[in-house]
């Protein structure tokens, strides 16, 4: 099952412009994402949520888990524990200063089995 990341809204709101061709830290970014389980059909779409992850934790000092509650609903269809990934990958990738400690706080999978919205 492929899975469409979409922060439209967000990303229009904070203003984030999608770039024109990937760089290597998008290149690292994507290929980390397959291996977590993390699909998705717009490269470009996925880059922008991903970055938009560091501008959330940054502009707005976002905890973590919000900005896992923020992706999940922005893509309801990716598992809390997905999002959770997600979300530490984009830092990894983007923001490597930024903690994600607080992720560790909530029960992601046990939440996405049981299908916690």
């Amino acid at each position: 099952m492929r899975f469409l990341l979409m922060l439209a809204g967000v990303t229009a709101t904070i203003g984030l412009a999608v770039p024109a061709h990937a760089d290597s830290t998008d290149d690292q970014f994507i290929a980390a994402l397959g291996p977590a389980g993390i699909n998705f059909d717009d490269p470009a779409k996925a880059i922008a949520a991903g970055k938009s992850v560091c501008t959330m934790a940054n502009s707005s000092s976002m905890r973590m888990v919000n900005i896992v509650l923020a992706i999940h609903n922005s893509n309801p269809g990716l598992p809390w524990d997905k999002a959770a990934d997600f979300t530490r990958i984009a830092d990894n990738a983007y923001c490597p200063d930024v903690s994600t400690d607080d992720i560790n706080t909530l029960p992601w999978a046990a939440m996405s089995e049981g299908g916690t919205h």
